[in-house]
């Protein structure tokens, strides 16, 4: 299945879709983009504006549109920890057991 997508991804390194063919001629070429840590939400939106005017500036097929949806993602990542009192189900002889009693 991944040479498939391999083969795929390769393909459309020739395809007429600009955006389609420059996103896997960057992975192909391993030109991935960057990433950089920010802690202030207020500022990654700024941030994210000024990216995606640079980058729909410097090229001639994409858009401030299609720079937000494809070249300029701001992730906020969450973390959901595990509560004490969540009990854990594990198997036994086939037969659920709870950990917590």
């Amino acid at each position: 299945m991944d040479a498939q997508i391999w083969v795929l991804i390769d393909e459309w390194c020739d395809c007429k879709d600009p955006i389609l063919c420059d996103l896997c001629q960057r992975l192909i070429s391993r030109n991935l983009f960057k990433s950089i840590i920010i802690n202030d939400s207020y500022e990654a939106e700024k941030l994210k504006e000024k990216a995606v005017n640079l980058v729909s500036k410097n090229s001639s097929f994409i858009s401030e549109s299609d720079a937000s949806d494809y070249y300029v993602n701001v992730d906020v990542s969450k973390r959901k920890t595990y509560k004490q009192d969540d009990a854990i189900w594990l198997f036994e002889d086939g037969k659920p057991k709870n950990t917590t009693g």
